[in-house]
């Protein structure tokens, strides 16, 4: 065998690794806390009058929350139901004034672009220890 070749094809990682959890989904938990703590933070500011800088911590904590949960839409793994996890992703996206589809398409062109990065830095790496 020559060393150019691959001992074993390449392959993709099992579906039950890449799918979202069955059961107990820690996303769908993170989505409704988000969506509470922005509700909380208005009632808090507006008719409780909490300080200002109360309602913006928890504002920061649900956007960095639901930040998450848009990027596990994107890569279909907030939800089993692709329906609700649309929903999540773009209920998330509006609480980020995103657009979804949009954030989807940018998230896996930044993938792909990692993958095609990662293959030259191993191309270039290869060269060195072959050549010196």
């Amino acid at each position: 065998m020559l060393m150019s070749e691959a001992q074993s094809p390449l392959t993709i990682p099992p579906k039950e690794l890449l799918s979202p959890p069955g059961g107990f989904n820690p996303t769908v938990l993170m989505f409704l806390a988000s969506i509470g703590i922005v509700v909380l933070s208005v009632l808090g500011y507006w008719v409780w009058q909490w300080q200002q800088w109360i309602c913006f911590c928890m504002n920061v904590l649900a956007l960095h929350i639901s930040g998450t949960v848009i990027h596990d839409a994107c890569h279909q793994a907030a939800h089993r139901n692709r329906l609700i996890n649309s929903l999540m992703g773009h209920i998330s996206a509006l609480m980020l004034v995103f657009a979804f589809p949009v954030f989807t398409r940018v998230h896996l062109q930044h993938h792909a672009m990692l993958m095609i990065q990662k293959t030259i830095q191993i191309i270039m790496f290869l060269q060195v220890v072959r050549y010196g």
